[in-house]
């Protein structure tokens, strides 16, 4: 389901991320774990065609991430990797509903309300569905992030 291969990254003419092969099957969790400035956020964003590597590739689902580009990798990442990241980028002006359309229409998926309100009530925000970020606490607007992560129902989920 997911292969990384020779993985090298360089910042400069620093090695940040040296990883000679990873696999992981599906339904599979993983715990990356290592000392700061070791390269496991590099790692993650490789994984997830955020960043292209310096060498080696990454292979999801038997797409190799570095022949895809532009427009055809992001929307290959919307149908298949979920993105929770640190700092949960919901846009302002939009409701947690919109912001959940949204995230359906940039992938090239068909809008769904059913499975929006589904998504919200199993992550008990569905009350929340017509608020603008702005309105939500700290948790909630970070369950609308894994809403957002998991709305397309992606084979991988990349916590950020």
């Amino acid at each position: 389901m997911l292969t990384a291969e020779q993985i090298r990254h360089r910042y400069g003419t620093r090695d940040a991320l040296v990883l000679d092969a990873f696999a992981g099957a599906p339904n599979e969790s993983w715990l990356i774990l290592g000392q700061s400035g070791n390269g496991k956020t590099t790692l993650l964003h490789i994984l997830a065609g955020l960043i292209r590597p310096t060498a080696g590739k990454v292979i999801i689902n038997r797409q190799d991430l570095g022949a895809l580009s532009g427009f055809r990798l992001d929307r290959f990442r919307g149908r298949t990797i979920g993105f929770v990241p640190q700092q949960l980028h919901l846009i302002g002006s939009l409701s947690v509903t919109a912001n959940l359309a949204l995230a359906r229409y940039l992938a090239g998926l068909p809008a769904d309300a059913a499975r929006i309100t589904r998504v919200l009530k199993d992550l008990g925000i569905e009350d929340r569905a017509d608020a603008l970020p702005t309105a939500l606490s700290h948790g909630q607007a970070q369950r609308v992030a894994v809403a957002r992560a998991v709305i397309n129902a992606p084979a991988v989920i990349h916590r950020g």
